[in-house]
């Protein structure tokens, strides 16, 4: 609770005194001392937008942590790594779909080219430009989601405590009712 409550402050202010070897009363006079001075340094950390919402967060997380049993905590943790699990294969599954249409797009982009080397009209080669950048959207879209795959990879085995290169998951699949029925 004191962690909680500490969380919602400001960090401490530091306060640095330091003595370097340059005088500051004759800076010109190099008599005794060539090169001394003194310096107090005060400076205060003031947190960014949504640190201390971030830090309470933290603390208060921790604190239902240590009043858990172990049953619960396994409990818990169980239940992240399936809902982890389940992101896993909803990210594999778009990784899929969006490969298909990688594919296909490559399929509009060689029809738009074989129309636009037989015919006079712009048309075509808008078509063909058209597909082109869509395909580009496509591709930088599937590597966004094989690094979201990757990210939620190493956060299943961190919760898992082994290394894991892939899962398999099968969702059970059950047949829709006919509209008539809905």
């Amino acid at each position: 609770e004191y962690a909680q409550i500490r969380s919602k402050n400001f960090d401490n202010p530091i306060l640095d005194i330091s003595i370097n070897d340059i005088r500051i009363d004759h800076i010109t006079k190099r008599s005794l001392e060539p090169m001394q001075t003194e310096a107090i340094t005060l400076s205060q950390k003031i947190p960014w937008f949504g640190k201390i919402d971030a830090r309470d967060k933290i603390e208060k997380a921790k604190k239902r942590l240590l009043s858990m049993s172990l049953k619960e905590a396994k409990a818990e943790l169980v239940s992240k790594i399936k809902i982890t699990a389940y992101q896993l294969w909803e990210v594999e599954e778009l990784i899929k779909l969006t490969q298909r249409d990688i594919e296909k797009q490559n399929q509009n982009i060689k029809i738009f080219q074989s129309y636009t080397a037989g015919s006079r009209t712009e048309n075509f080669h808008m078509g063909l430009m058209s597909a082109e950048l869509v395909r580009s959207r496509l591709k930088r879209e599937l590597s966004n989601l094989k690094s979201k795959r990757d990210e939620i990879i190493a956060l299943l085995s961190y919760l898992s405590f082994q290394d894991i290169k892939s899962i398999k998951v099968d969702l059970p699949k059950e047949t829709l009712l006919p509209l008539e029925v809905l």
